[in-house]
């Protein structure tokens, strides 16, 4: 959704977002791993999984995508894949397009996106005019969007409010990293991490987020790769 409302964002800016995201994703799943200041990729068969889901689909090619810029030693270093997206530039730019298209065609499908036809005389001629309608269901999604971004800005003054559910917390930054707020996220975290230590919390809690906390996602910059 947030490739496919208009003028929100910096196009550019987004897709490295959405990249970064991606591999921090497979990061958590264990398909990529960090070491050295290099990825590895291990879970090579993932690309050839059956995947009914068209994202799924464009996942696993942006993985491809990885694997080709990797070469034979599956060793992803510093600026390769972006000295791969140099030389494949047209092919990556083909690949958002296709989420692009692939986000309009499912928004249209539940009817959250529609086309007004128009039909006008213009002399002899009859001529058609289309118009993409957002609705308000559209707009209210993308509220929500904004509504996700405020609450991780504001997460660490929100949790003494809420259940502290650790394991959602990989994928609140995975969120922040698609908002361009991820540092600041990062951060947040910390400081929640360094408070809940202090204060009476169960061993549990504590023990889950120092682990959380020595994660590779929380410690590196992935942009470094694009």
């Amino acid at each position: 959704i947030l490739l496919s409302i208009n003028n929100l964002f910096n196009n550019n800016i987004l897709q490295k977002r959405l990249v970064v995201a991606l591999i921090m994703k497979w990061i958590l799943e264990g398909r990529i791993e960090f070491q050295n200041n290099s990825l590895f990729i291990k879970n090579k068969d993932f690309v050839n999984d059956k995947a009914d889901d068209n994202y799924i689909h464009l996942e696993k090619e942006l993985f491809t995508y990885l694997l080709r810029a990797a070469g034979a030693n599956g060793c992803l270093e510093k600026n390769e894949f972006k000295k791969w997206c140099n030389r494949n530039y047209n092919e990556l730019i083909l690949w958002f397009d296709r989420i692009e298209i692939n986000a309009e065609s499912y928004y249209k499908n539940i009817e959250l996106i529609r086309i007004n036809t128009v039909e006008t005389n213009n002399f002899f001629k009859k001529e058609t005019k289309r118009t993409t309608v957002f609705t308000r269901e559209l707009k209210l999604e993308a509220l929500k969007l904004f509504g996700l971004q405020k609450f991780l800005l504001d997460f660490g003054r929100m949790y003494e409010k809420q259940t502290i559910e650790v394991s959602l917390w990989n994928y609140y930054l995975i969120c922040a990293e698609l908002f361009g707020i991820a540092d600041k996220v990062r951060k947040e975290l910390n400081n929640l991490k360094e408070d809940i230590e202090n204060k009476e919390y169960s061993k549990v809690i504590i023990k889950d987020i120092t682990q959380l906390s020595r994660n590779t996602i929380y410690n590196i910059n992935f942009l470094q790769f694009l």
